[in-house]
């Protein structure tokens, strides 16, 4: 897809914000962090090399987003950071169900909106990253990674399961589907030191999650 430039982005996120605001669609505080962060996360997974290595469709998905206009979910998408928090962290894998269908059909790399408050190959890519840093500096070197059936759970586990063999962990991937309960069972059997379960439990086919 052909480029976008750049200020017509800014020029839509902000003419939306306006408007949600003055709807009262958003209250001032959800208005000021999505100004002060939507342009700025916008510009780096546009412009980061790595991701774009990551995810060489990253750029298409966003620009065919802003070509069909849908600026709230570019907001929800990009107005901040997935934390992490006790139980790991849990969000859209896509906001609407056609990005979902493309997603099952073409795989991690389809070109659908993705960004930092969404559960995507780069996200995930980059979480797994801190866990494995934090891991290593307390010595710890067996993972269990497990996940449920929700669509692609078994690529993204495949995923991360690479990231964690390139930090040096040895790695028990769970070859099918599975609970909760036969993660935390393994951990022990295996003598690993952690364990992920990438599921988002209750929450819809649009969710996933990453369970430390």
């Amino acid at each position: 897809m052909a480029k976008i430039e750049f200020k017509r982005i800014e020029e839509g996120i902000y003419s939306y914000l306006d408007n949600a605001l003055e709807e009262g669609k958003i209250d001032r505080q959800s208005y000021e962090m999505a100004k002060a962060n939507c342009i700025k996360y916008l510009d780096e997974w546009l412009t980061d090399e790595n991701f774009l290595r990551i995810s060489p469709n990253v750029r298409n998905g966003i620009y065919k987003a802003v070509e069909d206009g849908r600026w709230e979910d570019i907001v929800n998408t990009f107005r901040k950071k997935m934390s992490f928090g006790t139980g790991g962290i849990r969000g859209f894998m896509a906001m609407d169900r056609d990005s979902i269908i493309r997603l099952k059909e073409e795989g991690l790399d389809a070109p659908i909106l993705k960004g930092p408050n969404t559960i995507n190959n780069i996200v995930l890519l980059l979480t797994s990253a801190g866990v494995a840093q934090f891991g290593r500096e307390r010595g710890f070197s067996k993972i269990v990674i497990g996940y449920d059936s929700r669509i692609r759970g078994g690529d993204f586990a495949k995923l991360i399961a690479q990231e964690f063999l390139a930090y040096g962990f040895t790695v028990y991937l769970f070859d099918e589907a599975c609970p909760f309960p036969e993660v935390t069972f393994a951990i022990p059997h295996v003598k690993a030191d952690m364990g992920i379960l990438l599921s988002a439990s209750h929450n819809d086919y649009r969710y996933n999650g990453y369970k430390l």
